[in-house]
């Protein structure tokens, strides 16, 4: 059954919550039913900054990665496999949207482009999904 993205994506509600609103479209696609508000409660005072912090009760156990280089091609190539078994990844990338600073964004799917298809909590449902290629990837990459 294919996911409405209506039902999933979250638009950050502060400039530096992206995490929990990434968090929170995870959540969502897993069925549960939450919004940033909670799950900045659940975090209690750790704040809504550090991805690999808040983002470990998400991890996938066949997921390997602690962090990936976006210059490996073996990075690249083990989120194309994780995306290409219908898998979700929550990424940090720099600059975009926020120059000079990271942004978390959820990789939904890889097309047949090779174009790696995401939600991005900074931006509204109406511009969802957002895509980047292997060019941007090299360029603006994970941080975390």
């Amino acid at each position: 059954m294919p996911i409405e993205l209506a039902e999933v994506h979250v638009q950050q509600a502060t400039r530096v919550s992206c995490v929990a609103a990434c968090v929170c479209m995870v959540r969502r696609r897993r069925g549960e039913r939450i919004d940033e508000q909670a799950i900045l409660e659940e975090w209690g005072s750790g704040g809504p900054f550090a991805l690999t912090l808040h983002a470990r009760d998400l991890r996938d156990p066949d997921f390997p990665a602690k962090a990936i280089d976006s210059l490996a091609r073996s990075s690249r190539g083990l989120l194309r496999s994780v995306l290409r078994d219908g898998r979700w990844v929550i990424i940090s990338i720099v600059p975009l949207p926020h120059p000079n600073a990271p942004h978390a964004i959820v990789l939904i799917h890889l097309n047949e482009d090779d174009l790696f298809l995401y939600l991005d909590p900074g931006e509204p449902l109406h511009t969802q999904p957002r895509a980047f290629s292997r060019t941007s990837w090299s360029r603006n990459g994970p941080g975390s």
